[in-house]
């Protein structure tokens, strides 16, 4: 069959996965925890996106110019950088998988590109809305406050798994030995769906979707000829 992949394609791809997931290595690491956080969760940053109340906002992130904000806010301008990262890896591993020799791999492929598009129009939304906060004393920051933050934060989560979850199809239907990403893929968006409404899942979703970005980046960047191999 014609094949419309370069190994040029592959190996830009995989090195924006590589670089999207080295960025994100990097995030994880950028912020402390106070004692208690609201609602069980572990990392000041989710905490942040996913606040119920006012109050869940001001536990995590303590009195005006406390460390915990000084470092959130740091965070929150790399994530910038984040956003940009995997907007253009999802955006390039859309078109790559759109090019397959699959049904429907063009159209998934072009609706897997909206939804990164979207995931972070609504990312870049949910970081101003918390560096607004961040920058609030306590005493002024509101309920509404909170929850422009929780709702811009749930949408983003659920394009960001919806292009996974999309893209996972596509591999599917390869039905070789590629389709393991698929299955790991949508394993992942399937944990991150579910953690709309238990959000401690979000976490572990993120997780198995990153390992499997790992793998396939590796072998987009090293065995490119092996996949376009087993795909054309």
């Amino acid at each position: 069959m014609n094949c419309l992949i370069t190994h040029q394609q592959l190996m830009l791809t995989g090195g924006l996965g590589l670089l999207f997931i080295l960025i994100g290595m990097r995030m994880t690491c950028e912020v402390g925890t106070p004692t208690v956080l609201h609602h069980g969760f572990k990392r000041a940053g989710l905490a942040l996106q996913l606040p119920r109340t006012k109050e869940d906002v001001t536990t995590t992130i303590g009195p005006e110019n406390s460390l915990i904000r000084k470092e959130l806010q740091a965070n929150i301008n790399l994530d910038f950088v984040f956003i940009l990262s995997y907007t253009i890896f999802l955006v390039a591993l859309s078109v790559v998988l759109s090019q397959l020799n699959s049904p429907l791999a063009k159209w998934l492929g072009l609706l897997a590109a909206i939804f990164a598009v979207g995931a972070a129009a609504f990312d870049f939304t949910e970081n101003c809305r918390m560096l607004q906060v961040l920058s609030t004393p306590s005493e002024n920051i509101t309920d509404a406050a909170a929850n422009g933050i929780r709702m811009a934060s749930l949408v983003k989560w659920a394009l960001f798994f919806l292009v996974i979850g999309v893209q996972s199809i596509i591999l599917l239907k390869l039905m070789n030995v590629y389709s393991l990403f698929g299955v790991a893929m949508l394993a992942a968006a399937i944990v991150g769906l579910a953690g709309l409404r238990f959000n401690q899942l979000l976490p572990l979703g993120s997780v198995v979707f990153a390992v499997a970005v790992l793998v396939l980046s590796f072998v987009f960047l090293f065995k490119p000829t092996h996949f376009l191999d087993k795909i054309c």
